[in-house]
């Protein structure tokens, strides 16, 4: 007999299913003791600068191998969710599942397909029972941007990972070699004392990806001292 928990989670994974589509990625070995971090951004409205914001790169340096597409900087990479696995180094019976997800089209207001994706791959990982550890969310801080698409896309992310998750998340800026240090200060500094606040207040931290292994590992280890 199934218990009360195995039928909830039997029929999410059966409503998830209908949904499914071909080229859908999804966690088919999903393990309770499993951490999910997520990796994050906004689709943003250019002025000037690169559009991709550097989540596969980020990954990349993360695990220390090409595991994500990453392509020029002329169009953003990320069109369907992708993770890859690698063990918890604090824990050699966990594993870390690393998702790098696409962006929401807060320009052209088009977030279903985006929306569906999130929830085929998370519907197992709720099924088996696996945490969200925590978010990774990354802005090029060498690009020109619309701040009032920042808000709208919050909005979003509360409703996917709920409005007292800020204090697990990571707000992190890239692309500081392609800025003068001076000027990414000072757009470092409006985001979290503007456009970031929000979230700070609530626990939220801001780090730099500068590009190496260890400034991306330094978010993830922060976000593992909260597990």
């Amino acid at each position: 007999m199934f218990s009360t928990a195995e039928h909830r989670n039997k029929k999410v994974w059966n409503e998830q299913e209908k949904a499914i589509i071909r080229g859908d990625t999804i966690l088919e070995d999903g393990r309770s003791s499993d951490i999910v971090i997520l990796c994050m951004t906004w689709a943003k409205l250019r002025i000037l600068g690169p559009q991709g914001v550097g989540k596969s790169t980020f990954i990349n340096k993360l695990v220390g191998r090409n595991e994500m597409k990453a392509v020029d900087d002329r169009r953003a990479c990320t069109t369907n969710i992708q993770h890859t696995i690698m063990n918890n180094p604090r824990n050699p019976d966990q594993r870390l599942v690393i998702v790098d997800t696409p962006s929401f089209d807060l320009v052209h207001d088009d977030n279903m397909e985006t929306l569906r994706q999130f929830s085929v791959w998370l519907a197992p990982c709720y099924i088996a029972g696996a945490k969200i550890g925590g978010v990774i969310y990354l802005q090029d801080v060498s690009a020109g941007f619309r701040y009032w698409i920042a808000h709208r896309n919050l909005e979003i992310y509360q409703k996917l990972c709920g409005p007292d998750s800020f204090h697990s998340w990571i707000l992190g800026t890239t692309k500081w070699d392609r800025i003068e240090p001076s000027a990414g200060r000072l757009r470092e500094e409006r985001l979290s004392n503007d456009y970031w606040k929000y979230m700070i207040d609530r626990g939220s931290l801001t780090y730099r990806f500068e590009n190496t292994r260890r400034s991306a590992w330094n978010m993830v280890d922060k976000i593992l001292d909260g597990v």
